[in-house]
């Protein structure tokens, strides 16, 4: 199991039930596994590659880097270590770097909700860290999708506008590495991957700061991929992707100023939230329920648009989001007319 540093810990590492390495040692990857086999049976590089018939840059590539190997290399080199099976350790590796990717792009959806900018970059840099591993049995492609995804929301939510088409240019790139002639119009036939999903997700938001389309295709964008994620990814692992995409559908049907879909989308993203235990987007979905609620006077009450608002204010304050909810409330006086300083 990796420890908290992302090692690997292997006690009394057991391979084909009867080949046992003694003690306890540290491997943080296939190359160090091998490595440490290979001294346990007091070999030297040249006696195993005199063995296996491989060349002895192929023993030290082995040992030493992150390549890749084919099973054929592997087997041999089982062989000579005295029977481990080195195939089902390598794959044991692809596996934990599988749960890695897995376990990142959980962190990366959190970050989003969070907007943590800080995060995202050190989640970027990771997943290129993770690309440059050969070990991983996951196609190159998810990664760099990944990789473009983080580099696209960057762009779109911390730097200046102008960079709109070029970060379109990039999602739809993205979404070619695994669908070909992405038709983008015709984005309703495809089967999506999380990462594809997240992708279609922010084309729609880059869409609508571009301003080049209709906000309704930008909207059906939305949801659709929140029915599609709430169809195929309601799982634990995907707790903080699916809050993102309910808080995008409502912040667009908020442009389209559709203030009864919106309050139906924040309620049932509210109990979606607390359903899950994922609290962190709960504050701002209060905001939007208030403000749509605050246009439909003749269907709330004062009361009630105020208590969506104040637990925005509330939940902001418990996540020492302080400069947030100022901000908030002075947007909230000047474009809405409502007063929510000196809640009580």
């Amino acid at each position: 199991m990796p420890d908290s540093s992302g090692a690997i810990w292997r006690y009394d590492m057991i391979i084909n039930s009867n080949i046992v390495v003694a003690g306890k040692k540290k491997c943080e990857s296939f190359a160090d596994a091998v490595r440490m086999i290979r001294k346990s049976l007091k070999l030297t590089q040249r006696e195993i590659a005199e063995i296996t018939y491989l060349s002895r840059d192929t023993i030290y590539r082995l040992e030493n880097t992150d390549d890749s190997f084919t099973e054929d290399t592997l087997l041999r080199l089982s062989k000579a270590l005295k029977g481990y099976d080195l195939v089902s350790l390598y794959k044991s590796f692809q596996v934990e770097i599988s749960h890695t990717i897995e376990e990142l792009a959980n962190q990366l959806d959190f970050a989003l909700l969070l907007n943590d900018r800080n995060t995202l970059q050190e989640i970027r840099i990771e997943f290129v860290e993770l690309q440059k591993n050969k070990l991983a049995d996951v196609d190159e492609a998810i990664l760099k999708q990944y990789i473009l995804y983080v580099d696209v929301y960057d762009e779109i939510a911390f730097q200046k506008l102008g960079v709109i088409d070029n970060a379109i240019s990039k999602i739809l790139s993205a979404l070619e590495i695994t669908n070909g002639r992405f038709d983008i119009f015709k984005f309703k036939k495809y089967h999506y991957s999380p990462i594809e999903l997240r992708l279609l997700n922010i084309y729609a938001i880059c869409k609508s700061k571009q301003s080049k389309l209709s906000d309704t295709f930008e909207c059906d964008i939305m949801k659709f991929s929140l029915d599609y994620a709430l169809n195929y990814f309601n799982t634990f692992k995907y707790r903080y992707l699916i809050p993102k995409l309910y808080f995008n559908y409502a912040n667009m049907l908020h442009i389209l100023d559709c203030n009864e879909t919106v309050v139906d989308v924040c309620q049932d993203a509210i109990e979606y939230s607390i359903e899950k235990g994922v609290t962190n987007n709960l504050a701002m979905m209060y905001y939007r329920l208030g403000i749509a609620q605050s246009k439909l006077k003749d269907q709330y009450s004062n009361d009630e648009i105020i208590r969506s608002l104040k637990y925005c204010i509330f939940l902001l304050n418990a996540y020492r989001k302080d400069d947030v909810a100022d901000k908030i409330i002075k947007i909230t006086l000047e474009m809405y007319k409502i007063d929510l300083r000196n809640l009580t």
